[in-house]
Formats: C-alpha cells, structure tokens, sequence
C-alpha cells in the first residue's frame, strides 16, 4: 500500500470478483471511517494488493473488524443509543439545572444518538456482513443503506464534537464572564447556535454524498459499492478530505476546548474556594451549589471528550503518513481499538451525570420506580429514599402505616 495507508477504522474489502477471475472496479479502498480519509488517495487504483494475497492476514483482519467494530462498538452503540435517551428525559425534568445548561447537554445527548445509530447502520451490518459472507449477495437495500448513512457518521462526529465546544463556550462565559452572560447566554441565543452548528455539520459533509456510489456488474445482475472519480481524485483528498478535516475536526475543536476547559477549572476551583468559606459562615446559597455542580460536570465532559478523542486523531495523523501496519501487530490493534474510544466517548455522558450530579441519579430513580407495576411503586420509593436521605425518611413511613391503618 502507499504511505497513506489507512489505519484507524479501516473498513475494508477485497476488490470484488467478475465470472473471469479478474478484479473489478473496487468497492471501498479502505475508507477510514472517522479518519476523514474516506479513500486511500495514493491507493485507491491498488484495492486489490490490500491485504498482500495473505489469506491468513485477511482472516485476521475480518475477524479484527467484525470483533472490535462490529460486536464490542455494536454493544457500545446500543448502550449509547439507550442511556442518551435517558439522559434527555431526566435532564429536560431537572428543575435544578438552568435551561440553558439542560439545552446543550440534551443537545449533545441527541447528536450523540444521531452519530451512535448511523455508525450502527454503516459499520457494525457492514463488519458482519463482511465477515460472514460475501457482500455482492446482500440485498442493493443495504448498499443504499450505507450509501447515505455514510456521510451521516461524519456529520454526527462532527455535531457531536462542535456542540462539545459549545458547551465549553457557554459555560466559559457564565463562570468566567458572567457579566456578559445575560446578554450572550439567552436560551433563545443558544438553541440558535445549536441550530447553526447542525446546519453547518450537515451542509460541510454534503461532499461526502458523492465519494461513493452503487453500481452493476457487466453482465450481472449484482450491484456494489464503490468509489467515484470524485472521491479518489487528489484535490478533493488533500484539500477537503485532509487538510480541512483534521483542521474542523481536531485542531480548531482542540485549540478551543482546551483553552476554554483550563480557565473554567481555574475558575471552579476559585469559586469553589470561596464557596468553602461561605460554607464555614453559613451563606451559602442553593442555587450556588448547582450551578457549581453544573460546572463540574461540564468540565468532566469536556476532560472525557478530549481523552477519547485525541489518541484516535494523533493515531490517524501518524497512520496517514506511515505505512499500514500489518495484523496481528500491537500497532494494529492499538489502531483498531483506538476508534473505539470516539464512539464510547458518545456512550459516557450518562454516566458522567450519573456520578457526579444527585439530582440526576434522584429522577432517574423515580422515573424508573414510578415506570414499575404500581403495587411496587411505594415500597420501591420509600426503600430509595431511605436510602437517599437517611433518618428522615422514618416520620414518612409512620405516616404512610398511620394512613394505611386508618384506612
């Protein structure tokens, strides 16, 4: 393979096969599925030396594929897919959190979904399909499928990393600027933002739509998936597909979420300093504590996003100048395994409010109690709440036996 050699989340096949034994047009050269290399550009006319005719180094890499990307990022996926849900009901009922906080972490719940379910759609069907069989037998529907969901992985990546750095901005300017808050951080101001970075998402990766297309065998009736000339010609690779995606995608989104984060953690802990020593006064306010609480979970975000997301960038960088490494390799691997870290990185954000927010765990628990049968519910309740809040809880129950006795 040429210097560019693909390497984190390489979804490949073989060039497929005529009656004649010969190679046909390739379907996918390795497209890097969030490497922004949708194509190997010093590549894409040598499909057919992908895996060096070694039969047992392509069993290695099928099975690679279908194990990491197919069941361990398909678990991850439908894990995702589920908690996010969870995350925008419970937060859109967390009275506690200001609505613009709410609205930028649900925000980035939904995108989180959107991105977990076409990776779903692209990739995990296309690793057990791959590994299982050969892919001219499936029906043209999931050629289509992929045709479209394609770019759909991309704009997903890209609203889930650009809402990220909203949420650093936003909470940038209420901690550290909070004089300009009201004026820059209006709910209707920010659900204009959200709205302006889908938009942008959507209408950046529309070039996508015309890397790929599904075409028939001469002579037969199977149809596949392969390249265009538009998305293998050098221009349209290093201009758009190289440069800018590692600028819009990594380096910018980078630059900005770190600057942002190193100030709000200097602030948090200033703040929190002075929270401390209220504390010791006794004035300290509520809605202060929240608001803290907010914060710290927004940095937690941030922190989680730029830990998953990094490694998987600085490999891609490294794989696109060096040659592809062979499997089984510990290079290879740590390739592979790397990809995983940006779809569990769309998998955390529950868990991430789940630790560190109480009244995020609270609702959840009721919503989950209050969704049991109903002759469990108040036992459920009280045994959470005991829990929850101790000794308190005690005058409840003898209320609950007072009632129930006088009835």
């Amino acid at each position: 393979m040429g210097s560019s050699g693909s390497t984190v989340l390489t979804a490949s096949v073989d060039a497929f096969y005529n009656d004649t034994g010969n190679a046909s047009s390739f379907t996918v050269s390795r497209p890097a599925i969030l490497l922004g290399l949708g194509s190997n550009s010093s590549s894409a006319d040598a499909a057919e030396d992908d895996y060096d005719d070694d039969d047992d180094r392509r069993k290695c890499v099928l099975a690679s594929h279908f194990y990491i990307h197919g069941v361990v990022a398909g678990l991850l996926c439908a894990t995702g897919i589920v908690t996010n849900g969870f995350s925008i009901a419970v937060l859109g009922r967390d009275r506690d959190t200001s609505p613009v906080s709410s609205l930028l972490l649900r925000s980035l719940a939904a995108v989180d979904i959107f991105f977990l379910s076409s990776w779903s759609c692209a990739w995990t069907l296309f690793f057990a399909f791959e590994y299982f069989g050969d892919l001219r037998s499936y029906h043209v529907a999931y050629h289509y499928l992929r045709l479209y969901t394609y770019p759909l992985i991309f704009v997903g990546q890209m609203a889930t990393i650009w809402t990220t750095v909203l949420i650093a901005a936003s909470r940038f300017i209420a901690v550290s600027l909070p004089y300009y808050a009201p004026t820059l951080c209006t709910l209707r101001s920010t659900r204009n933002r959200v709205v302006g970075v889908l938009v942008f998402c959507f209408v950046y990766n529309v070039p996508r739509l015309f890397e790929f297309r599904v075409e028939q065998e001469l002579g037969r009736r199977d149809k596949y998936y392969t390249i265009t000339e538009f998305g293998k010609s050098r221009g349209y690779q290093f201009v758009y597909v190289h440069i800018c995606y590692y600028v819009f995608s990594f380096f910018l989104p980078l630059i900005l979420l770190t600057t942002f984060n190193l100030r709000l953690i200097a602030d948090y802990r200033r703040i929190n300093r002075k929270r401390n020593s209220m504390l010791s006064s006794g004035r300290n306010s509520t809605r202060e504590k929240h608001e803290q609480n907010v914060t710290l979970i927004m940095i937690v975000v941030i922190v989680v996003f730029v830990l998953c997301n990094s490694p998987a960038r600085i490999l891609q960088v490294i794989g696109s100048l060096t040659p592809r490494q062979p499997c089984p390799t510990g290079k290879f691997f740590m390739a592979e395994l790397s990809s995983l870290l940006e779809v569990f990185n769309s998998t955390s954000n529950f868990f991430v409010y789940f630790i560190f927010r109480k009244q995020f765990r609270r609702i959840l628990q009721r919503e989950m109690c209050a969704a049991g049968p109903a002759r469990n519910r108040t036992g459920s309740t009280t045994a959470l709440t005991i829990r929850l809040n101790g000794g308190m809880m005690e005058t409840i129950i003898q209320d609950n036996q007072g009632l129930n006795h006088d009835k």
